[in-house]
């Protein structure tokens, strides 16, 4: 096997460790928003208010982030198969 070609286990270990990330990007980004929300509803005395627009601010964030995470993700693996299926010869 060459020094440069990658594995099975190589590529799709990267791809665990990427949606791994992804997944936390998401919680990060809620939290973040829903405790913004927490903080404003302290300040302007508007509770509860602040941490439903922060939580659903957060969630439509996460899931904007994420789609377009997965969208980077399915096009690395469209050229990882393309490169393969070069290398494999034909019959």
């Amino acid at each position: 096997m060459k020094k440069d070609a990658k594995s099975h286990k190589d590529i799709y270990g990267g791809i665990t460790g990427k949606t791994i990330n992804i997944g936390m990007a998401i919680g990060i980004t809620i939290a973040i928003c829903t405790f913004m929300g927490y903080e404003a509803d302290i300040h302007f005395h508007c509770s509860p208010k602040g941490i439903i627009a922060g939580a659903l601010f957060g969630i439509v964030a996460g899931f904007v982030n994420m789609w377009e995470q997965l969208k980077k993700l399915n096009q690395h693996l469209d050229k990882e198969n393309e490169k393969r299926k070069k290398k494999l010869p034909e019959n």
